[in-house]
């Protein structure tokens, strides 16, 4: 069994302890141990990180600290784990690590790794609607009534955002009938990012059980993370781009698209993932985005979905995650987001009551 070295607060220990029972074993020296746990108290901690050289070290933050955390990025560590520290997080980072350092006969993946690789290439393009959206949004000025009879063009597309549109997740008081109306009420960047969303629910049309959903929950899992990136973007003071994080969000699963057909065990974490075949949905999400020419920043933050990264696009892509994962941990996490990501809590707080509350 893998063993553990903590070094930190007895609080902190216990919770960890508590989340890692059966999992791991704990060492009382961390010469003796596989991965060393520094809880970061202040500066002095992150001092000492070199004492564990050569050891896979994470450095545990009870809140996202950024000046603490780029100072802590100076040194050569395993990753990060910020608060709160339930145990599919916890799970998620130190049994990728263990099984990096468990599995070393890289041998027994590489044809495997290959053959998710090459499927991973080889996906079809983004829908030829998505694309022209997409394109449209990256130019200055552009008219809603492009906008508009882009979207009209694609009568199945119509359609299905009017049937969104109309449903309790808008709240709408009055039926809208008109892609024009939609666009007046809702705004022309939200009509369209729905219809981006839509067009891209067809590659969630497999059977997922071994990841214990559907393709449609799946694909709903990834509108509601679109929309909440949407929305903090919007409540943020520092600019972010808003339509990157859109897209972000909308994208962030998309690997688990490919993976599902290699998969013969059921997931519950990315280190499931990577046990059974040696990629995860992360590595192989890189691979798609890249493929679909998205640009650097948005597969940047995809990359970070899972791991607290003080960027602003990283952050509120991993706290909407978080929040469509875990909708009860919105009061805990709401101070940190709004120091991170600029965001006016109370107005926040209640606009993400109301996307989390209703189903799509």
């Amino acid at each position: 069994m893998t063993k553990l070295y903590f070094h930190g607060s007895k609080n902190t220990f216990s919770k960890i302890a508590k989340e890692l029972s059966g999992h791991f074993e704990f060492t009382a020296d961390y010469n003796s141990s596989d991965i060393v746990l520094v809880e970061m108290l202040g500066e002095s901690e992150a001092a000492q990180l070199d004492k564990f050289s050569g050891k896979r070290v994470f450095a545990i933050f009870d809140r996202p600290d950024r000046n603490l955390i780029s100072e802590v990025k100076k040194h050569k560590i395993a990753g990060i784990l910020t608060a709160p520290l339930s145990k599919e997080v916890l799970l998620g980072k130190l049994k990728n690590q263990a099984a990096s350092s468990d599995l070393q006969d890289v041998v027994k993946y590489e044809t495997l790794k290959a053959k998710i690789i090459a499927k991973a290439e080889s996906i079809p393009p983004l829908p030829k609607i998505a694309r022209e959206l997409i394109l449209l949004s990256s130019k200055e000025n552009v008219e809603m009534g492009d906008v508009i009879e882009k979207i009209k063009s694609d009568q199945g597309i119509a359609s299905k955002l009017l049937k969104i549109i109309n449903s309790p997740f808008y709240g709408m008081r009055k039926e809208i009938t008109s892609i024009e109306r939609a666009a007046l009420l809702l705004g022309l960047q939200t009509v369209k990012n729905i219809a981006i969303s839509l067009s891209t629910a067809d590659f969630f049309n497999k059977n997922f059980t071994l990841y214990g959903t559907t393709g449609k929950k799946l694909w709903e899992h990834s509108f509601i993370v679109a929309r909440l990136c949407e929305e903090m973007a919007h409540f943020s003071n520092l600019n972010p781009d808003t339509e990157a994080l859109y897209l972000a969000g909308l994208c962030h699963d998309i690997g688990k698209v490919i993976l599902i057909d290699f998969l013969y065990e059921n997931v519950s974490i990315p280190a499931d993932e990577s046990r059974q075949l040696g990629l995860n949905h992360i590595d192989v999400a890189e691979i798609v985005l890249k493929k679909w020419n998205i640009a650097g920043k948005i597969i940047e933050w995809v990359k970070n979905h899972h791991e607290f990264n003080p960027d602003v696009g990283s952050s509120i892509l991993y706290f909407a995650n978080m929040l469509a994962n875990e909708p009860d941990c919105i009061q805990e996490i709401l101070p940190e987001l709004a120091v991170i990501a600029g965001i006016d809590k109370e107005r926040f707080g209640s606009k993400i009551a109301q996307i989390l509350g209703e189903d799509v």
